[in-house]
Order: structure tokens, then sequence, then C-alpha cells
């Protein structure tokens, strides 16, 4: 989810997270799954499950009634519950490499004493303390250990909080940092907020008025990050507002119009504007979105990028589609 993982990134990705989608190997791959074969698990493949849920759940012994099913993309899908605590788990055997491409535990909530290192407890409850709302507090109801050590996205080792509209991931190759997000109804928001983020949207949509649908709040330990995110249900536009000063950081639309990346070269080969003309195209949009004056500011460009830059002042980051109209903006401090 492109749009998205700008949490958290995603938080990053966020996380990403693609910062508010689960896991990539938290659900059962069960893709057309032919559920009356039943294989027997050969000795070394056995072992290799073990070993994974030991690796994750020391202690906890692996029950002997679990099932198992086979998928077309050759491989083996394990489900089944541990002992003490009781959780169930999910494990996916790639059958042609030979190895465990991803467990899940899904633990109760109420377990979380019980399975979570103390210092990792000691360090969500302080980290919740901080993030939470105290409006709408974070109430958790799922408590989930993922280990997927080759898929391309992280987190690849880490604890993961579920609850209604909210999650916080504990990313244990990564110091224990935590990412976490919140989401909101419009009526929970501060309208101020809301309008600002609407105003922003608004000034590049070129599809008319553009409904907010999703508000959703952030933090991130990794990249130190902590942002509202707001966008329309299909998350073609965008706009990212600082948590804590509520300065808009960066605003984003889907009005790109070139088709390939030869099309974009060809584009952008010679740059659509003089440093006074871009100023020109962008200053009363970025003097609305970021309250920000542009006079006196210097340009660079590469390809359809405008970097207005002036010493002492945030730095605007613009980008243009092939009829020269802004499409996004950002800000650096």
């Amino acid at each position: 989810m492109k749009r998205r993982m700008a949490l958290l990134t995603i938080m990053a990705a966020l996380l990403t997270f693609s910062l508010l989608s689960g896991p990539a190997q938290a659900e059962p791959r069960t893709e057309a799954t032919d559920s009356t074969v039943k294989p027997q698990l050969d000795s070394t493949v056995l072992k290799k499950v073990k070993a994974a849920l030991e690796d994750i759940a020391k202690a906890n012994e692996m029950k002997s009634d679990f099932t198992v099913s086979m998928n077309k993309y050759d491989g083996i899908q394990i489900d089944g519950e541990l002992s003490q605590p009781a959780a169930k788990f999910s494990v996916y055997y790639d059958k042609k490499k030979q190895r465990v491409d991803g467990a899940t535990i899904f633990y109760h909530i109420q377990d979380k004493d019980l399975v979570l290192e103390p210092a990792v407890l000691k360090k969500v409850n302080a980290f919740i303390a901080k993030f939470d709302d105290k409006k709408n507090p974070l109430t958790f109801d799922a408590l989930w250990r993922v280990k997927s050590p080759y898929q391309d996205n992280e987190p690849r080792n880490y604890w993961v909080f579920w609850g209604k509209d909210q999650s916080l991931t504990i990313d244990l190759d990564k110091e224990n940092k935590i990412s976490a997000s919140q989401s909101y109804s419009s009526t929970q928001i501060d309208k101020k907020l809301l309008n600002k983020a609407a105003n922003a949207i608004n000034q590049l949509s070129s599809e008319g008025k553009i409904n907010i649908a999703l508000m959703t709040r952030v933090r991130n330990e990794i990249d130190g990050s902590y942002f509202w995110y707001f966008a329309d249900r299909y998350e073609h536009h965008y706009v990212k507002i600082d948590g804590i000063t509520n300065q808009v950081l960066e605003v984003d639309t889907i009005n790109i119009d070139w088709t390939s990346d030869n099309d974009f070269a060809k584009s952008f080969a010679k740059p659509k504007y003089t440093q006074k003309q871009a100023i020109s195209a962008a200053s009363s949009t970025v003097k609305s979105i970021f309250n920000i004056n542009l006079a006196g500011y210097k340009v660079t460009v590469k390809m359809n990028e405008y970097t207005f830059k002036r010493d002492k002042q945030p730095t605007i980051v613009g980008k243009i589609n092939k009829k020269g109209g802004f499409y996004c903006f950002s800000l650096i401090p």
C-alpha cells in the first residue's frame, strides 16, 4: 500500500509499518489449498517447524493435534496450538527452499505479562503512557509474535498488539523500537486540524472537492516521526501533519499524467520552469498550505522535482506533472 507507507514508513512502511495493514506472514497462506490433502510431515520438516516455534516461544510446547495443508506454491501450512500459555500458531514451510519462511503465534492479550520480556513490557507501557489519547484510549485485544526472516519488507521479527483501528509494533531487530498507529472518525478529530488537512488536499486536487475518509495518528521511534495522516478513501490524496506543532509536512495527490518511464524521462528532460516561473507557479499554494512566503527563495530542478531553498528557512520540495501543475509538496524544516 504505497500511500500508507509513506506509516509507517509507514512506518516504514511503517511502518510498512508498510506502517496499518497486517504483517506479511501473519495471515495463513492458504491460497488454492486442497483441504482434503493431509500430508505427513517427515521428521526433518517437523524438526524445523518445532525449532522455528521454539525460537519465538521458548519453553512452550507444540501440541500434537496440528493440521497440515498444501498449496499450489509448493508450500506447507502448519496450524496448531501451543500449550502454556495457550496460543494458536501458524507456520509456513517452503518445500522447494527447505526452510520455514514465517511463523506467527497468536496470544490472548491478557497473557502479555507472561510472554513479553520484562524489559520489553516496561518499554511498551512507557510508550503507551506518552502516546495514549485520554479521550480515545488504546484498547488492544490481540497480541502476535511474528518472525518472517526472508520477506522483503520490515519488520521481520517483532511483536504486534492489535485493537480496533489501532496497532503497536515492537521491532526486535531494531533495539525494540516501537511504532504505533490509531485511526479516528471525523467526530473525534479537532475541527481546525481536519479543516487544515482538507484545505491542503483541495489546494492540489484536480478532481474537485475531496472528502477525507481516513484519519490516523502515527508515532515511529525508528525515524523519530510523529504525525497525523489524512487521506481520501482510496488514498489517492493524502496529507501528513506534525503531531506536535500541527504544521503541514507533506501533501500529495495522484495527479500524474505520464504513461511510462520513457515518457517521464522525455517529458522532463528539460526544466519546464525557470526559477522565477517556478516561484510564481508555486507561491500561492505554498503560502496557503504551509504559510510560507517563497519570496527570496532559490530554486533547483531535477527532472520534475523543484526544490525551493532559503537560508535559515524551511525547504519546500514540489513535483509537477507534464502540464506543469504541482501535485505534491513537502516541507523540510
